[in-house]
């Protein structure tokens, strides 16, 4: 989401949601693992980069939310990903009304990799989940984000003839770490 930009003022408006997309695609397009904590509840660009993130956990009491429609908006820089996470009619409703999604739900639908029930638990399963991420390869890690990213842009069949050809890459470049 974007803040309020003062009205008539393109210029400022295009730089903001500008901002906002380079950070977010800095975030899926670093090499290093991202991991978001979600202790509380999130709304429009929070939502976004929560989305962005490689790896996402929320305590059961968040939200998630789009209020945008609330102040006269369709969330462009949401829907340009929101109906891959969600899917194209609970993307609709979301940011149509601006109803909260509640975490449970966020986990059924993608957005989410695990919710827990505190925020202590929350604390405990990210750092278990970091500590089991920092024992395998970051080299891995980074050809396994570069591949869902172009994968994500082609279609299966392409994606099968790209996957032989980075399998024969990664086996080339095993014990480089």
């Amino acid at each position: 989401g974007l803040p309020a930009a003062p009205r008539g003022d393109p210029a400022e408006v295009r730089a903001e949601a500008t901002a906002l997309a380079e950070l977010t695609r800095s975030a899926q397009r670093t090499k290093l693992v991202t991991v978001a904590e979600v202790q509380g509840d999130a709304a429009g660009f929070g939502v976004g980069l929560i989305a962005a993130f490689d790896v996402s956990v929320a305590v059961r009491q968040a939200t998630f939310r789009f209020p945008e429609v609330g102040i006269g908006l369709a969330p462009a820089l949401v829907l340009a990903w929101l109906p891959r996470v969600v899917g194209r009619r609970e993307a609709f409703w979301l940011t149509a009304t601006g109803a909260p999604l509640p975490a449970p739900r966020a986990l059924e639908l993608g957005l989410l990799n695990e919710v827990t029930d505190t925020r202590a638990d929350l604390t405990k399963r990210v750092d278990e989940m970091v500590a089991e991420l920092r024992s395998r390869s970051p080299r891995v890690h980074a050809d396994i984000k570069d591949m869902l990213r172009v994968f994500a842009d082609v279609g299966d069949e392409r994606a099968l003839d790209v996957s032989i050809d980075r399998l024969v890459v990664g086996s080339l470049r095993r014990g480089e770490d």
